[in-house]
């Protein structure tokens, strides 16, 4: 489990039922299509995924990656959405190696795992997150930035517990 620093993080919320007017600008901004379903991701870089109906989480290796759709989607430019820097706030860690599905299936209910190629909000130990499942043994993990300490001691242990 490595801290990846310098990550950009944001929610797109959908405020009426006018997505497509959301939709559009966020997936122009970022180059990738615009999630419709539970699991589902696009992008290489940015990310964007499905987090419920009426939000989507883009992910970016750099903040720069973030400024035109955090522009285009400033909050009071539509009624329709916004979109919101969360870069601060949260935490990106990457989760790789061969042990990776025993660990996972240490610390989050088996039944709530992505496969590989989604994503999927869950409880990683008693913590919202969301997991981002790249391969079999390669996966994001997104959480509060100030629970780094609790996350990584759940880490270990789970890791200690193969």
């Amino acid at each position: 489990m490595t801290r990846l620093s310098g990550w950009g993080v944001a929610t797109i919320r959908v405020f009426k039922d006018d997505e497509p007017a959301v939709a559009a600008p966020a997936a122009a901004a970022l180059h990738a299509a615009w999630p419709q379903q539970h699991g589902a991701w696009s992008g290489t870089d940015p990310w964007l995924t499905w987090r419920s109906r009426t939000e989507r989480i883009a992910l970016a290796s750099s903040p720069d990656r973030l400024k035109k759709l955090l522009t285009e989607l400033q909050p009071g430019n539509s009624e329709a959405g916004c979109a919101i820097d969360l870069s601060e706030a949260v935490g990106v860690w990457r989760l790789e190696g061969a042990a990776l599905p025993g660990v996972l299936a240490r610390l989050a209910d088996v039944s709530a795992l992505p496969a590989p190629g989604n994503a999927t909000r869950l409880r990683w130990a008693d913590v919202a997150a969301v997991l981002f499942r790249i391969s079999e043994f390669d996966a994001l993990l997104l959480a509060d930035a100030t629970l780094e300490p609790y996350l990584a001691d759940w880490w270990a242990y789970a890791c200690d517990a193969l």
